[in-house]
């Protein structure tokens, strides 16, 4: 009996799909020659013209659209993309490209067209957006109490390196250690684009580094140390 093309596809696909084959062809695959191969024949002009007409084609372009919109394939594109992302050397590219001049002057460019300007507003006002930015901040906050109460007081638990209270993170504060508006003179930190004028210091602290100047108290130690004259609580050094 004569098998269709279609029937013949079908068992061919399902033979293909078998763990022992998918192996096999993931080894054929990883071999040094053939990997070298693959890459020569993606560069042969010829086959990128093939590519570019097979990928024009209607019944191609509609098989592609239905495939992208399935749940599965935006789990996996997303969970690529995230890896991808992750990737010590990606990472660095971002973070390079992030910092230089131009991507920034793109990006505030951008952010002042009137249809980002309102998507991006629309985007803030929502309560899952306010949410998620909150819990990121108190995470990164975390960390700051964390890395400056085990440099400053050699506690594995965030505590006010005044009087060493540790009971609950809202009572601590991340303190100017020579005063707010002293440090905007602070040469070392000014290099590093500190201002007193900063929002969210827990952020520009993790972004540099954790540079010194700055160290955890709580708020009770934190005002009495604003109001004294030498900038310093009145209880440092002295038994509670």
């Amino acid at each position: 009996m004569v098998q269709s093309e279609e029937e013949y596809k079908r068992k061919a696909k399902k033979r293909r799909l078998k763990p022992e084959n998918l192996k096999k062809e993931k080894a054929r695959k990883s071999k040094p020659e053939n990997v070298k191969k693959r890459k020569l024949r993606e560069k042969d002009p010829v086959n990128i013209a093939k590519r570019k007409t097979h990928q024009q084609k209607s019944n191609v372009k509609a098989k592609r659209k239905l495939r992208e919109s399935t749940p599965e394939y935006k789990k996996r594109e997303k969970q690529w993309g995230r890896d991808w992302r992750a990737k010590p050397e990606n990472v660095k590219k971002e973070k390079e490209r992030q910092s230089s001049t131009h991507y920034k002057e793109i990006a505030k460019k951008r952010r002042e067209i009137p249809e980002i300007k309102l998507k991006l507003k629309e985007r803030e006002q929502r309560p899952e957006y306010r949410a998620k930015k909150r819990k990121d901040y108190e995470e990164i906050r975390l960390k700051v109490l964390h890395y400056y109460s085990k440099r400053l007081s050699k506690s594995e638990i965030p505590c006010c390196n005044c009087c060493g209270l540790n009971s609950h993170i809202l009572f601590l504060a991340i303190d100017h250690i020579a005063g707010k508006h002293k440090m905007d003179s602070e040469l070392r930190l000014v290099k590093l684009g500190y201002s007193s004028k900063i929002k969210k210091l827990a952020e520009w602290i993790l972004r540099n580094g954790y540079p010194k100047g700055f160290q955890i108290l709580c708020h009770s130690c934190n005002h009495a140390k604003g109001h004294s004259k030498n900038n310093k609580c009145p209880l440092k050094n002295k038994p509670h």
